[in-house]
């Protein structure tokens, strides 16, 4: 029995999976067990995982269901007390989980321990690092903000808290990860190492690109947060939330040149609290900052 799980799912992977599994090998702490859930791929995911000879990495093969349903899997089979998540495009530094594993143990109030992350390009070449806050109200942060505890793959969670709220829900794609993270913030503590353990790959392909299913599922999470009863300390939040995710979403369509959404989630901003309709005004702004950004990039 293993003191970490890494769990990582993995949907037509072959390009980067060994690559990945590779950053998992070189690890300074040796004393994890690795689940790699090959979700139903259509390339040679799981024959590339299957050759890699440590023996600490077990391939499981399953229907296509979502990385939300393969997570789930992997847990199910896991035997550690700590659960590490990995995706397959994702690269680890290799003294990440002996940084993580130490910081849990010398604080065993937190149930939670993330890192610092860098954003790559499927180049691997750097983008910029990714937003990472210490607030003093984690929920209240992350309900204003999804993304600022670090990507799924700098999480490492006592697998005892995972298995108590339930784990991942599999109705949601691209906003399970913030939601797994709202949940566990309302049961415990999160220990942040402020350092760039992690390297979160990113393309035009992905997840993230697909505005319609950021909409959807951005309000779907909301919806099932606020309608559970261990929310109740944050309902008075809930119109600005609401109209912060709607211009988020504006903002999303716009930059795709879908006006009509955008306009559509600026109205419902707007509708949900008046006072968001100052944040259009900021728009040159920050459209100006992103652009500066990109042309540093290249």
């Amino acid at each position: 029995m293993a003191e970490v799980s890494v769990v990582i799912p993995a949907f037509n992977a072959a390009g980067t999976i060994a690559e990945t599994l590779a950053s998992l090998t070189a690890q300074t702490f040796v004393d994890f067990e690795a689940l790699v859930v090959d979700d139903g791929s259509c390339d040679a995911t799981a024959s590339i995982a299957s050759s890699n000879a440590d023996p600490r990495i077990r391939v499981i093969t399953t229907a296509n269901a979502g990385v939300a349903a393969a997570r789930n899997h992997a847990m199910s089979h896991a035997t550690g007390s700590l659960v590490a998540f990995l995706d397959a495009d994702d690269l680890w530094e290799p003294g990440k989980l002996e940084r993580q594993v130490e910081a849990l143990r010398l604080r065993p109030e937190a149930g939670v321990c993330v890192t610092g992350a860098l954003r790559v390009g499927i180049d691997s070449r750097p983008l910029g690092a990714m937003p990472l806050a210490h607030p003093d109200d984690l929920t209240r942060a992350l309900l204003f903000q999804s993304m600022i505890v670090g990507c799924i793959s700098s999480g490492v969670v006592r697998k005892h808290l995972l298995d108590a709220i339930g784990g991942f829900n599999p109705a949601f794609s691209q906003c399970a990860d913030w939601d797994l993270w709202l949940r566990l913030s309302l049961v415990t503590q999160f220990e942040i190492i402020d350092l760039p353990l992690v390297s979160y790959r990113s393309s035009t392909g992905n997840m993230s690109s697909d505005v319609t299913l950021l909409e959807r599922d951005t309000f779907s999470v909301l919806r099932a947060f606020f309608a559970a009863d261990t929310s109740a300390a944050y309902r008075s939040l809930q119109a600005r939330v609401y109209a912060a995710h709607w211009m988020v979403c504006s903002g999303a369509y716009l930059h795709h040149r879908r006006y009509r959404d955008s306009l559509r989630c600026l109205s419902a901003g707007i509708r949900a609290d008046s006072r968001s309709a100052r944040r259009p005004l900021g728009l040159p702004k920050r459209w100006l900052s992103r652009l500066g950004r990109q042309r540093r990039h290249y």
